[in-house]
């Protein structure tokens, strides 16, 4: 077994930065676990102090070889799907437009992003050894980055209502048959008109003008809103997915 970069166990280069200290996680865990003593004996070595990892939630004998090794669950993140036949009809409410981000759009995507998930529960703010305020700064800085590389594989769709940017969803391409919505949001005063919803079916259209065959997204497990919004709109739970971390 090989436990270099490209094999078991990767540096985290944003996370390693953003927390101050050396972060890593293990890859492909999904499915499968590495040795885990050597995972160790590599952590060691590299001066690694957290590692994170993601198990698929059905498969129990990887998420106890990893409690027994020290991993502490921080996160599960539900999966939903909708095939794109058979589309909602498209909707802008109260004049909004939805468009295309350009790299203008960076700050005021940012912002949404800072203020939308201030204290949101997910694996960093879970974690009680990370600071809440590096926890808010990564979804600000992932919003940013999602603008700064937006292309035809990664679009970020924006939401504008008299001039003014008041949500977005940033999109990836996993393959030819799907896209993924991989960050979005609606700033707090613009919530409840229906600007989420509508980014959404954009999105699925999006994903039908690509010829893809499915739309997927994740969030938190306890995050119900939005999950009942997707429910609505013809998505389906199909896969969950636990968090862990462990410190050194």
């Amino acid at each position: 077994m090989r436990t270099d970069n490209s094999e078991v166990i990767e540096i985290n280069q944003i996370e390693t930065r953003r927390f101050g200290v050396i972060c890593a996680r293990l890859i492909d865990t999904l499915e499968n676990i590495p040795d885990l003593n050597e995972v160790n004996r590599f952590a060691s070595e590299k001066k690694i102090a957290m590692i994170s990892a993601r198990v698929n939630v059905s498969n129990l004998a990887i998420v106890h070889k990893l409690e027994a090794d020290g991993y502490r669950l921080m996160d599960t993140l539900v999966y939903f799907q909708r095939e794109t036949n058979d589309l909602p009809q498209l909707f802008s409410p109260d004049n909004l437009v939805i468009r295309h981000s350009n790299i203008n759009d960076k700050e005021a995507v940012a912002c949404i992003a800072q203020v939308a998930f201030q204290g949101y529960l997910g694996r960093y703010h879970a974690d009680t050894r990370l600071a809440d305020q590096h926890a808010d700064e990564a979804y600000t800085e992932w919003a940013e980055e999602c603008v700064l590389s937006a292309s035809a594989e990664s679009p970020v769709l924006v939401s504008v209502r008299g001039g003014k940017i008041v949500g977005f969803a940033a999109i990836r391409r996993n393959n030819a048959d799907e896209l993924e919505i991989v960050l979005n949001a609606v700033h707090p005063s613009e919530r409840r008109c229906g600007i989420y919803s509508s980014l959404v079916v954009k999105s699925l259209h999006l994903a039908n003008e690509n010829r893809c065959k499915r739309l997927l997204i994740s969030t938190q497990i306890n995050n119900y809103s939005v999950q009942r919004i997707w429910s609505r709109l013809g998505f389906v739970h199909f896969k969950s997915i636990y968090t862990f971390h462990k410190w050194f």
